[in-house]
């Protein structure tokens, strides 16, 4: 374990101990994997606390605010009861419109309703679901004929959303989330890496800086380091900055390739 605490602050600035353990791609691996593992576990922290309140919210919200109605989906038609139609309702938040009409026969009042509704709208009928987004203008269409049969009411949808608020199940929710955000870091951080190292190689070769294509990649693994670190706290700070993990890594193994440390005597010892 000393060892991942070394090479975790030495990846931050130590030029020489990373060109001193590029010939190891086996520990450079088992670092990259857990450090990976540390920083899903930090970007998931917030999300782990906030899942609870935010079942409970959407539960009473959804209880206090829709309307009661029951809803049964058959050989491709989605009929509508308890709930007065057309329905509309309007969010407060962020302005998303949802249109309701099982009953009409003509499609003609809601491409009208389309046209004059200045925000993105989710309409629900008898033989489909439309989104229309305001921005580009376009509108995405599903036919419940893709749907199997389904039936469901106001006191499903309640009864899941209070299930899902139990521990167990919020349990097995933030594992699942765990998995999909260290998978997504996993390919993420080595697309970066790649790219980084290829394009630092070329400029190495052009520029007369002999180094393996293999021991340039394993630094990176151990590199990516202070880039990722950056890039996650701007996330979570909510601070928009593109790409600043892939400039970041690109700064920093150019400027350990152009320099001039003697690490070419060294005799490739793990420090």
């Amino acid at each position: 374990m000393k060892y991942y605490f070394t090479a975790f602050y030495k990846s931050f600035y130590d030029s020489v101990w990373l060109k001193t353990v590029r010939g190891f791609p086996g520990k450079a691996w088992s670092y990259f994997c857990l450090f990976v593992f540390g920083v899903a576990l930090v970007a998931l922290a917030p999300i782990a606390f906030q899942l609870r309140p935010l079942a409970n919210e959407l539960s009473q919200n959804f209880s206090s605010s829709a309307p009661d109605f029951e809803a049964n989906l058959k050989a491709g038609k989605l009929s509508v009861r308890k709930l007065a139609q057309p329905f509309v309702y309007r969010s407060s938040e962020n302005g998303l419109v949802l249109f309701v009409d099982t009953v009409s026969t003509s499609t003609a009042a809601l491409d009208q309703y389309v046209t004059s509704t200045y925000a993105d709208s989710i309409l629900v009928t008898s033989d489909r679901i439309e989104f229309h987004d305001v921005s580009t203008g376009e509108s995405k269409i599903q036919s419940w004929k893709d749907f199997p049969d389904y039936s469901f009411s106001k006191s499903n949808v309640t009864q899941t959303i209070n299930r899902f608020a139990e521990p167990l199940n919020l349990a097995i929710a933030i594992l699942a989330i765990f998995i999909g955000l260290y998978v997504g870091f996993f390919v993420s951080k080595l697309y970066t890496i790649l790219l980084v190292t290829l394009f630092v190689s070329v400029t190495a070769r052009l520029f007369g800086q002999v180094m393996k294509f293999a021991e340039l990649f394993t630094i990176g693994l151990y590199a990516i380091t202070m880039p990722s670190i950056i890039s996650l706290i701007l996330v979570l700070t909510g601070v928009e900055f593109s790409y600043v993990q892939f400039v970041a890594l690109l700064a920093f193994m150019l400027a350990m390739v152009f320099t001039k440390d003697g690490t070419e005597k060294t005799d490739g010892r793990v420090v």
